[in-house]
């Protein structure tokens, strides 16, 4: 114990203050609290709530276009998958003329789809 009449001064007014003002501190510790846990939650709901929301106002426009890319996508394995299974067939038996056309044609159709998207 120190027996300076400061340092006694000086903790007898910091527990005096701790005792008048317990209730601003406690306070202060719910607010801080609740800006740290609670706060960035709500936020995170909120905005969560808020894409929600769009996306159901507007599932009417992107929805079919989503569609269109998903069978575009589709398309596009089967056709790989299609080549690369038959690649020594397409060489040896169809001319050449008729794969470009068939690539051109695959190409006109998916371009169509991805014009109509848009």
């Amino acid at each position: 114990m120190s027996s300076s009449w400061f340092g006694f001064a000086s903790r007898s007014a910091a527990r005096e203050l701790g005792r008048r003002l317990w209730r601003w501190f406690l306070a202060f510790e719910i607010i801080r609290w609740f800006a740290r846990t609670v706060l960035p939650v709500l936020l995170i709901l909120t905005a969560l709530g808020a894409a929600v929301w769009v996306a159901v106002r507007t599932a009417g426009w992107w929805l079919p276009r989503l569609t269109g890319l998903a069978i575009i996508g589709v398309i596009l394995v089967a056709a790989g998958w299609l080549a690369r299974r038959y690649r020594w067939e397409l060489r040896a038996g169809l001319p050449r003329t008729a794969v470009a056309v068939g690539v051109l044609a695959l190409a006109g159709v998916l371009g169509t789809l991805v014009y109509w998207l848009r």
